[in-house]
């Protein structure tokens, strides 16, 4: 369907409103997939429409409310 989905258990807590932001990383920089929260069981599924991550490395980030425009390091998790 052209969708990215990540899944996960276990997912450490944030503080307030922090988030998780997943990227698209290449030689050329890293691009927002958009963000992402675990509930209060530590479980995360999430749906990303319309992402082809063919020759890019996933990276998430911990990141402000709304995300950011750049990955604060350090990149959390790869894959």
């Amino acid at each position: 369907e052209g969708a990215l989905v990540i899944t996960g258990a276990a997912v450490p807590a944030l503080e307030a409103d922090d988030t998780y932001q997943l990227w698209l990383i290449d030689d050329s920089g890293a691009t927002s997939v958009g963000v992402f929260r675990p509930d209060e069981t530590g479980a995360v599924s999430a749906r990303f429409g319309n992402i082809d991550p063919t020759g890019f490395v996933l990276g998430v980030t911990q990141e402000p409310p709304g995300g950011s425009s750049q990955p604060t390091l350090p990149v959390l998790a790869s894959a």
